[in-house]
């Protein structure tokens, strides 16, 4: 089974620890997850000699550090999945989209910045947890990310489709 080997970005011990116990309870939580808020019911806190080897023989694990191990125990590896392909089409479509256009729009400007704030929320989410103060944010950002991508592009299709109109209406007076 994977591992959580030498990792530079790790400093400590414990949470390489907490990583490979959490994985490990993966199998177990392939479909369905055991359930919001409920890892330190799952994680294996009993362990007492591997908590005193590893100098958290005084501590409760109530969270992996990581939102993707989080999710994957918490609401099934089906339900990371799930929320994975949804940022990533997201994160494509954007980037299609902004590559495109002119960053002078106040519009893409704010949506850019979006998708920034957003992908730091998803690489900071390798080594934290969600959050209640946090998670609403990231969602409220995400929805109107998304929204402002549809604004964007329903413009730049209408904008396309009057140069059409234009071109066909210069080629009919031409054409009498």
């Amino acid at each position: 089974h994977w591992r959580v080997s030498s990792c530079p970005a790790m400093v400590q011990n414990q949470q390489k620890v907490i990583w490979n116990k959490t994985i490990t309870l993966l199998k177990d939580y392939l479909f369905v997850g055991s359930g919001a808020d409920t890892f330190a019911l799952v994680y294996p806190n009993g362990d007492f000699v591997d908590k005193y080897n590893n100098a958290y023989d005084n501590m409760i694990i109530s969270k992996p550090h990581c939102l993707y191990l989080q999710i994957a125990v918490q609401s099934g590896v089906l339900s990371l999945i799930c929320f994975l392909v949804f940022y990533i089409w997201y994160f494509i479509s954007s980037l299609r989209l902004y590559f495109k256009q002119r960053i002078d729009n106040p519009l893409v400007a704010a949506g850019f910045g979006i998708l920034l704030g957003t992908l730091g929320y998803m690489i900071s989410a390798l080594a934290n947890d969600s959050t209640i103060t946090v998670a609403p944010v990231y969602w409220g950002l995400l929805g109107i990310g998304i929204g402002i991508n549809h604004r964007i592009r329903t413009s730049a299709n209408r904008d396309r489709a009057e140069k059409l109109e234009s071109i066909l209406e210069v080629y009919i007076t031409e054409k009498d």
